[in-house]
């Protein structure tokens, strides 16, 4: 099924585009001319730029060694003036300088032979003396030959009787005129050096040789009209201020581009001056070849847009598929979501309906203690029902926010099945069904591992045998040990089978997956929440283990479990092991040593603050209560040190929780104030809340709902001193 608009929109997208490409064409075209004059006037500069660079270097570096050799003549300025004329006749040999010459404050030039002349002309003489400004000649200089006449201000200094305010070099004019580069543009292209002056002292064309006369740039360009109206004095002008100028010219019917550029380094600029013809050939060819490859571009651009539009409309099409199969999809989970809790809300309601009409029963015959008995066993069945409820829900989201840690102890394999056998004894019993179990090669029992979370897999598997297993029936666990490549480790094998009602393959394949059910074994009878599956496979997964089924309707069911666990010694399981304990209600010894002890109960619900108070009773403990975290601070307070013996406290509390108040209790700088024992009595049972009740500085944590053996039991180590934190 298509997406209405989805069609038509596509071919809309390609009318569109290949309008667009053909308009660009058009444009392009017409722009051609423009595109070609900036693109030479850019070359042209660029090119010209880089020209001069080399001058400015070459005299920046002329600065550079007068600086130098200022600097040591400064530094040893004992010498006499033969070992200076050595120094300045050696350095000037070196770099192919006609001399090195120290002027002083007057403008005379004291050279090699010791003789002096002065500065000429005067203006050059006020700029390097007066203004402290470096000056840059081309001109005759103590000979025929043209030279370079290069001078730096420098700080005033004495050096065999010279005393010394400029140095200055001269050099032959014709290593500049090497530095030309006539062949650029094929030798077309007319390069000019000129000074401040607007002198032209160096040239590319027209004959000009070292030694020959020096004219004016009007004597090159005075023919040229330019562009906009622009006169030449304007664009030297220019060029005198620092900035560069490139424009159009004509002389008669040849039109050129010219680009001047000032010297960074000196007073003056250079002109650059090509035939437009001859720039715009060779832009044109390298335009022409990049119009040829933009029109092939151009065509290969208009196929891949109607490509990609056929694609588009395909993958327009594919998405709204998957958007329907993912509605579809979304709704499926929503409907096994809302089926969940419509069997979430039956599971909790049924053993919820015990506990209350059992309640209800016990009220109307509280005369007939055996009948109330009888009643009271009931609710206390629910009531753990209810609880495995809470606890797979809880169970799965830890597991799905990957909060769960295994725990690594060493136990005893045998021991584990067999505690396994008993509870599961008595639940095939009274639904009348044969539960065998068998170890077959059993050969290494004691391994390292997560005993509860292993035995919480086994569990969820037989359970749900012995429910779905109809009256009569037989379930059978075998555990296997297979043999393992590592030696340090035991590889084990749980098979849990039974002759039950089974299952569709259908529902085979998703047996694992959190929420489902089967609606084939009906929900007259309490079934589970349809996660028990779930966390099996996910416990397993984190053991490193895998999990699979075979079932047939009718039939029965098998589920095989594999895992590889570390070895352990039997010296280490029987140091973990505890031995058991009676009940801490049948202990005498236990309940004198509690009995007179005094506890600050610090709990919000009323209900629960009976109950702890009636347990804490039941060992002979007295109790004070505190309906937050504020009176549970006062009340410890007010009392004086040692009264309490212990605090419960409750985390969740109005005013302030019990972190606040543990800590307000630590730090109230009594002398019981750090050894008095704190006990988290929570709802929060996740392990970070074991965590943050330890920081706080709690001893120890007791999870809501409380077993009266549990809480005495804890309470007995605390105060013993055999748990902290």
């Amino acid at each position: 099924m298509d997406k209405p608009g989805i069609g038509s929109r596509a071919i809309l997208r390609t009318v569109i585009s290949v309008v667009c490409i053909f308009v660009t064409g058009i444009l392009l075209f017409y722009a051609y001319n423009n595109i070609t004059k900036s693109m030479s006037a850019s070359n042209l500069r660029r090119v010209a730029q880089q020209n001069i660079t080399v001058y400015d270097m070459r005299f920046s570096d002329n600065r550079s060694m007068l600086r130098n050799i200022s600097g040591t003549l400064k530094m040893f300025n004992q010498m006499d003036r033969e070992q200076l004329s050595r120094y300045l006749d050696k350095n000037a040999a070196e770099n192919h300088l006609f001399g090195i010459y120290l002027i002083d404050s007057e403008g005379y030039i004291s050279g090699k032979d010791g003789g002096r002349k002065k500065i000429q002309p005067s203006s050059d003489l006020d700029r390097l003396l007066k203004e402290k400004e470096d000056v840059f000649r081309v001109g005759v200089f103590n000979s025929s030959e043209d030279a370079v006449f290069v001078g730096i201000p420098v700080e005033p200094y004495e050096v065999a009787g010279v005393q010394v305010a400029a140095v200055a070099m001269a050099y032959s004019n014709a290593s500049l005129y090497e530095s030309l580069n006539e062949q650029l543009y094929d030798g077309a292209a007319t390069i000019i050096l000129a000074d401040g002056y607007g002198h032209a002292f160096m040239r590319t064309v027209g004959n000009m040789s070292p030694g020959e006369t020096f004219y004016s740039v009007e004597t090159y360009f005075g023919e040229l009209s330019f562009t906009n109206g622009i006169v030449l004095s304007n664009i030297t002008e220019r060029a005198i201020q620092g900035k560069s100028t490139t424009i159009w010219a004509k002389d008669g019917k040849v039109e050129y581009c010219i680009s001047v550029l000032p010297f960074k380094s000196m007073d003056g600029y250079q002109i650059f001056m090509v035939p437009a013809e001859v720039i715009k050939a060779a832009v044109s060819d390298n335009l022409r070849k990049v119009l040829v490859n933009c029109g092939m571009s151009l065509v290969l651009v208009a196929l891949t847009l109607i490509y990609f539009n056929l694609y588009t409309y395909r993958r327009d099409k594919g998405q709204y598929l998957e958007i329907i199969r993912a509605k579809e999809e979304a709704e499926a989970a929503n409907r096994a979501k809302s089926m969940f809790l419509s069997n979430m809300s039956h599971d909790i309601r049924t053993p919820m309906n015990a506990i209350i009409g059992m309640t209800r029963i016990a009220r109307e015959n509280i005369g007939d203690g055996e009948r109330v008995e009888d009643c009271l066993k009931k609710i206390d069945i629910s009531s753990r029902l209810l609880l495995g409820i809470i606890n797979d829900v809880l169970d799965m989201s830890k597991i799905e926010a990957r909060k769960v840690e295994l725990a690594r102890e060493a136990f005893s394999m045998g021991a584990m099945i067999d505690s396994n056998r008993m509870i599961m004894e008595r639940q095939a019993e009274n639904k009348q069904l044969t539960l065998e179990f068998k170890k077959t090669n059993l050969n290494h029992d004691a391994v390292v591992g997560d005993s509860v979370r292993l035995s919480q897999i086994i569990m969820n598997i037989l359970s749900n045998a012995v429910k779905c297993t109809p009256e009569g029936g037989r379930i059978t666990f075998e555990i296997i040990e297979l043999p393992c490549t590592r030696e340090d480790s035991g590889r084990y094998r749980f098979v849990i089978s039974d002759t039950g009602v089974g299952m569709s393959e259908e529902f085979q394949k998703h047996i694992f997956e959190p929420f489902t059910q089967e609606n084939d074994y009906g929900r007259s009878r309490y079934k589970g929440t349809g996660l028990g599956m779930a966390i099996t496979k996910k416990l397993v997964e984190l053991m490193g283990g895998t999990v699979e089924v075979e079932s047939r309707q009718g039939e029965g069911t098998v589920f095989r479990v594999e895992l590889e666990l570390p070895l352990a010694s039997q010296e280490e399981v029987q140091s973990g092991t505890k031995e058991p304990e009676d009940s801490v209600f049948r202990s005498q010894e236990l309940l004198d040593s509690l009995a007179g002890k005094r506890c600050l109960i610090a709990e919000d619900n009323e209900l629960n603050a009976e109950i702890a108070a009636a347990f804490l009773e039941m060992a002979g403990i007295k109790s004070e209560k505190a309906s937050n975290g504020q009176e549970a601070v006062e009340i410890y307070k007010r009392r004086e040190n040692g009264f309490f013996d212990i605090i419960l406290m409750d985390i969740r509390m109005p005013e302030m929780d019990g972190y606040e108040a543990c800590r307000q209790i630590r730090g109230a700088g009594r002398r019981d104030s750090l050894t008095i024992p704190i006990v988290a009595m929570t709802a929060n049972a996740f392990s970070e809340d074991i965590e943050l009740a330890g920081k706080s500085g709690m001893n120890a944590h007791l999870a809501k709902p409380v077993d009266a053996e549990q809480m005495i039991s804890l309470l007995k180590e605390v105060l013993a001193g055999e748990k902290n934190g």
